[in-house]
């Protein structure tokens, strides 16, 4: 059998030997049909031999007939010619063949046909053509001598003709015969082929095919353990490698999958014990039995659950199988560590033990212990440790890796379903404190499923709102209907935009109980959305803010009384004696909402209360009622008050004992309640009385009382000072004015001071010029040689004189400056040559002390409208400054920009600053910089010498041109000084 790699090549093999087989058959089919066509036509040929034989012994006749007209013997010639000359062409195209007439020569197969076809031809070429052509020349006598020539040359022409066609026809048989054999032999061949394809097609392809298809089978059932033998090297036999792989791969998932079916059907049965109950112990007992229960564990009837303590993580003995009492007592608390129990809680892994007698860590023993192996499995969860499962077992028995892992996972669910309950008891304390907490908080939440339309309500909702949830089916409509109708749109408004833009919102608003009774809450919720963006949850909560509004609005009139405390404070001082009165009526009806108060004095020596103001509804009031001390009849708060020198309420004026007059008047404008408060002097003295009344009965309550008496304090204060202001003013005015002499006489004598410094400091400094000079003149040897201790005394002098120069000078310049006789020489010029030209007097100086000199002047700063003298003299004094106080090896930099001042608006200003790594500033002596004879801590001014008025005339300078000096520095770490003048053009 061949042997094929591929099911392609199969198949082309098996297609090439159907098409050679059909290809032969009908190759020979079509070269026997055009063979058999072309004998036909040999036959039918040799068959017209006769005719024509007959046509040319007719037309003889017609030509011999001598009653037959010439034009008639024509055409019997002719006739008689043409049969001749067919008859020879049929005659030779029968032995040579002719395509013209689709004859092909005949082949050594027809041996009888050649041979009587060659007689015929010597017949016609020797006897009978010679014949007939001879009888066209016989004369007329002759004729019947020529028709019996003719007539025996036809005769003897169709027997052998015939002859001849009857052996063609005998061939032609065989022929055929011999085809339908060959036909018959390659149909056959056919057949044959066609059963050796149909037994290579099943051996090959078809059985291989019903193996996979009858192993497919098997696997569907559910064996796994067939393979499909098929040995071929094909496509087939490579899907029956694949399909017997992938049988033996199913085998083993199919065995795993039991396994872990079997395994889930335990973990199954455990979970369902776990979630029968939410309580602990119910719990735990119902999942150790369960446990104890399944047969595939190969457990012994015995165990327990320990759980751990939570601060020691101390086991100690939940639920126990099988335990005797003395084992059950003996377990109860396992120490941390100690035992199999312990060991497990300390090193938070499973602890294994196949022989609990000979095991040295399984501590806890009992006289009754048998044999046996021991699981500790910790109970854990999210790293807390929970518990610790104990189980037992056969003992010498291994755990396998997988056993390992199936007590793994029923411990996961164990301390799933632990920690569900431990959360649930919690939570349950939890809701119990929270429910507790709400309704001392006055507190609920709330629900609405918006798909539902269910609302869901806290106890302490329904008890805010005064509901039972027996009788009260709450959804959202039924919520609108018990808020109160005037704030119900705003509720809805609130509502829908939480559920449509996405806004919490956080409102107050009114509800109406069940009872009538109308109460403030503050409710805030905000709306969950799902994918799409559709609301379908909102939660909230709901306070009851009554008592808090109550209190708040208690607090806002109390601050609003307290406002008109401070208002009246504020009239001690911003009135006059003549409005004083008015402004503590009016306040008093403005802030406390009353509807009148009035004010009325008494003047010593009277029994009459004289009004001197009101403020509110007074319509004539005060001119109906007549307040006299001596009236009898004139009973009322007034009257009270001024006897008693109390406040006096009366809070129901419609019931009160009052005189009928008051009574009256007091109704007629509304007035329900009144409080009469004294104004008592310092001594105690009357002055007068405060009244107000309130259009509400019960308003002077006891608080507020006091607080009208503050009010009143206040205004008796205020009226009292106005009376005493009356007669300081008067001292004040004129003290003022002594004061304004006295300082236009102190300003004279400081500027006749400053005057005089000026000049004293120029004739002083005219003999010290001479005294400096000529001690230059000594020093350098012009008037004789000197000794150097000589030399020395005079550079003594010298320095000492140029110390005092510039002493005087600086004296000079401040005196100047105080004596407003300084006066700026004004020019443009450039800053920045003027600044470089100031650091050159320094060049020699940084080198000498290794003195890091740095500047950093901006390109763009341009020119400046000053006095560049006194601006270079700035420049030298608090360059020489930062020189003087920088050790050897610091740095100075100065810089120097343009820059926009805020203070002069459109203008700009140059800022020039001067930076050390000296010595720096204390904040305490940053103090006095900028005062004259001003300096640094006394060990310093031994240290570094000056006058301490250098930055005092820098600061004058400064300020001369419009400018500001400051300082930015901290002891220990250098100081920065910077001033800024600005740019005049």
């Amino acid at each position: 059998m061949f042997r094929f790699r591929s099911l392609t090549a199969k198949f082309i093999f098996i297609s090439l030997i159907m098409f050679v087989i059909l290809a032969l058959y009908f190759y020979i089919d079509a070269k026997f049909t055009s063979h058999i066509k072309g004998e036909a036509a040999r036959i039918n040929i040799a068959g017209r031999q006769g005719t024509l034989a007959m046509k040319m012994m007719y037309s003889t006749k017609g030509m011999l007939d001598p009653l037959s007209p010439s034009e008639e013997k024509e055409k019997f010639r002719n006739v008689f010619n043409s049969a001749i000359a067919e008859y020879e062409d049929v005659l030779y195209s029968l032995r040579g063949g002719s395509e013209e007439l689709g004859l092909i020569p005949l082949d050594e197969h027809y041996k009888d046909s050649i041979s009587q076809l060659n007689a015929l031809v010597n017949l016609w070429q020797k006897t009978q053509k010679p014949v007939l052509l001879s009888i066209k020349e016989l004369p007329p006598e002759r004729r019947n001598e020529a028709c019996v020539k003719c007539h025996a040359a036809v005769r003897g022409n169709l027997k052998d003709v015939d002859a001849f066609a009857k052996s063609l026809e005998r061939n032609h048989e065989e022929e055929i015969e011999d085809f339908n054999a060959l036909k018959f032999s390659v149909l056959g061949l056919f057949l044959i082929a066609s059963v050796f394809v149909v037994i290579y097609v099943r051996r090959s392809i078809i059985k291989p095919v019903w193996k996979l298809k009858n192993a497919a089978e098997l696997i569907k059932g559910g064996r796994f353990d067939v393979s499909a033998e098929v040995k071929t090297v094909d496509e087939i036999g490579a899907l029956s490698k694949t399909f017997n792989d992938m049988a033996q791969s199913l085998s083993f998932l199919f065995k795993k999958d039991t396994e872990h079916l079997h395994e889930l059907s335990v973990l199954n049965e455990i979970s369902i014990a776990a979630r029968q109950s939410l309580k602990l112990e119910v719990m735990l007992d119902r999942v150790l039995n369960a446990i104890l229960r399944l047969e595939s564990l190969s457990l012994e009837k015995g165990g327990a659950i320990f759980l751990c303590d939570e601060d020691t993580k101390t086991p100690r003995l939940i639920v126990s199988y099988n335990f005797s009492e003395e084992h059950a007592g003996l377990c109860s608390t396992v120490p941390y560590g100690e035992c199999l129990c312990g060991l497990c809680v300390e090193k938070d892994e499973i602890i294994l033990s196949e022989n609990s007698e000979e095991d040295k860590r399984h501590t806890k023993t009992y006289p009754d212990v048998k044999k046996h192996g021991h699981i500790a499995l910790p109970l854990k969860s999210r790293d807390k440790m929970l518990g610790v499962l104990c189980l037992y077992r056969s003992a010498g028995i291994k755990l396998s890796d997988r056993e390992i892992e199936m007590y793994k996972s029923i411990t996961d669910i164990i301390s799933v379903s632990l920690q569900n309950v431990i959360s649930y008891e919690k939570t349950q304390q939890s809701e119990a404190k929270l429910r507790e907490a709400q309704r001392i908080a006055s507190l609920g939440n709330w629900d609405w499923d918006i798909v539902k339309n269910t609302l869901h309500w806290s106890d302490e909702i329904y008890r805010i709102f005064g509901l039972s949830p027996q009788e009260f089916g709450v959804t959202y409509e039924a919520f609108l209907n018990l808020v109160h109708p005037h704030d119900r749109d705003f509720v809805q408004k609130s509502v829908n935009e939480a559920l449509y833009e996405g806004k919490p919102y956080s409102i107050d608003h009114r509800i109406v109980l069940p009872d009538g009774a109308e109460r403030i809450i503050h409710e805030q919720a905000e709306v969950t959305f799902d994918e799409s963006g559709k609301p379908i949850k909102m939660g909230g909560t709901v306070l009851d803010v009554t008592e808090r509004k109550l209190a708040e609005e208690g607090l806002r009139q109390h601050s609003k009384e307290l406002l008109a405390l401070a208002d009246a404070s504020n009239v001690i001082l911003t009135t006059t004696t003549t409005t004083t009165y008015d402004v503590i009526c009016d306040i008093a009806v403005r802030n406390f909402g009353l509807k009148m108060a009035w004010l009325g004095l008494i003047e010593e020596g009277s029994f009459d209360v004289k009004p001197v103001a009101h403020a509110g509804f007074e319509d004539g009031y005060l001119s109906s009622v007549r307040f006299n001390l001596n009236d009898p009849q004139a009973v009322c708060a007034t009257g009270a008050a001024i006897k008693t020198k109390k406040a006096y309420a009366v809070n129901d004026i419609e019931t009160a004992s009052l005189c009928a007059l008051c009574k009256k008047e007091d109704m007629k404008r509304g007035y329900r309640s009144s409080l009469a408060v004294p104004m008592l002097s310092a001594e105690g003295k009357l002055i007068g009385v405060v009244n107000f009344y309130s259009g509400e009965p019960m308003f002077f309550t006891g608080e507020r009382i006091k607080l009208f008496q503050v009010f009143t304090n206040q205004a008796a204060s205020a009226i009292k000072n106005k009376w005493l202001f009356e007669g300081l003013e008067e001292k004040v005015m004129k003290r003022t004015k002594e004061l304004e002499e006295t300082k236009l006489q102190a300003e004279d004598a400081n500027r006749v001071k400053s005057e005089f410094l000026a000049n004293m400091s120029h004739e002083l400094r005219t003999p010290l010029n001479s005294v400096i000079g000529f001690s230059e003149v000594l020093t350098e040897g012009l008037a004789g040689d000197i000794t150097d201790v000589q030399k020395e005394y005079i550079q003594d002098i010298w320095r000492s004189g140029k110390h005092l120069l510039r002493l005087i000078n600086d004296i000079l310049d401040l005196s100047k400056i105080e004596a407003g006789r300084m006066e700026l020489e004004l020019s443009e010029f450039e800053i920045k040559e003027l600044i470089q030209g100031s650091m050159l007097m320094f060049k020699e100086k940084a080198i000498k002390h290794r003195i890091k000199f740095i500047s950093d002047i901006s390109d763009d700063i341009g020119f400046v409208n000053a006095d560049a003298v006194k601006i270079k003299q700035v420049l030298l004094n608090l360059l020489g400054n930062a020189f003087k106080f920088t050790d050897d090896g610091g740095s100075v930099r100065i810089a120097a920009r343009r820059v926009r001042s805020e203070e002069l608006g459109d203008f700009d200003e140059i800022e020039i600053s001067i930076e050390d790594t000296g010595i720096g500033i204390s904040q305490e002596d940053q103090k006095k910089l900028f005062q004259p004879f001003q300096q640094l801590e006394s060990t310093l001014t031994k240290k570094y010498e000056g006058t301490g008025l250098g930055l005092s005339i820098s600061k004058k300078i400064v300020e001369l041109h419009g400018g500001r000096i400051w300082v930015e520095s901290e002891k220990g770490k250098g100081s920065r000084f910077i001033f800024a003048i600005p740019v005049r053009k």
